[in-house]
């Protein structure tokens, strides 16, 4: 029988603070389980195999030379919607935490059957093995900064301002199932993007706006209540990280930064 506690099973980021934080004063937070970040070199090998070298080295100059020029730009605006949302960054305390080598790991499926936790929150993460999913009864519940079934991946928020589909510029909570991002839909939600923002304070923005989402889903889930899950007749897509020269596109031509 499981608890009616949570695990947050999740990658390096900030974000992680963030959830823990607004989570935390209203349910019961059994541990922070966070998983090592791959390499550099790990991670460019993966997307050479997967999208080919040439789209891997634009993906790679994307994120070292533009992403920390619009990150460093973008520091009043974070910490402007951080107020306005009440994002709190306070660390989370050490004793909590739990690091270990991957979300897959067997180290991972022990803890998680010791905790035996009623819920799962996925934030960022590598894709979940099947045996990590069936280690325990609890529910997993992926924190996707998109709306599926249009646009599962990354950066859900920019490929829908690419596409000049504002209205599905927003965030998902799911279940998870073995695909990518292909679970069924618990709740959803739109950001509004202002001229100030940009592909790093989307991010933020769309955290911000899943917050509520799990105020709402989660008392149902602890209590092991279903939710009726939200269909839609878009069509399914996966979508990764733009090539510097995409970025640079679309910002000159379609007006997205």
């Amino acid at each position: 029988m499981s608890s009616k506690g949570i695990v947050i099973l999740a990658s390096p980021s900030p974000s992680n603070a963030i959830i823990f934080n607004h989570l935390a004063p209203r349910f019961e937070m059994l541990r922070v389980i966070v998983e090592r970040r791959l390499s550099r070199f790990t991670v460019f090998r993966k997307r050479v195999k997967k999208f080919g070298a040439l789209s891997a080295l634009g993906q790679a100059a994307f994120r070292s030379l533009i992403y920390p020029v619009l990150e460093l730009t973008s520091r009043k605006r974070l910490r402007q919607i951080a107020a306005e949302h009440n994002l709190s960054s306070t660390a989370i305390p050490e004793n909590l935490i739990t690091r270990l080598d991957s979300a897959n790991s067997v180290d991972t499926i022990v803890l998680l059957k010791q905790l035996n936790p009623a819920v799962v929150i996925v934030n960022g993460t590598r894709i979940l093995s099947i045996e990590v999913l069936e280690a325990v009864s609890a529910k997993f519940i992926n924190l996707h900064a998109g709306i599926t079934p249009r646009y599962r991946g990354v950066h859900g928020a920019y490929w829908a301002l690419v596409e000049a589909r504002s209205d599905l510029c927003g965030v998902t909570v799911h279940e998870i199932d073995i695909g990518i991002d292909t679970g069924p839909v618990l709740a959803q939600a739109p950001i509004r993007p202002t001229a100030a923002d940009n592909f790093v304070t989307y991010q933020m923005l769309q955290l911000a706006a899943c917050l509520p989402l799990l105020d709402s889903v989660l008392p149902n889930l602890l209590e092991n209540r279903e939710l009726a899950p939200q269909t839609s007749n878009e069509c399914s897509k996966l979508w990764s990280h733009p090539t510097a020269s995409e970025y640079i596109r679309n910002r000159i031509l379609r007006g997205v930064k």
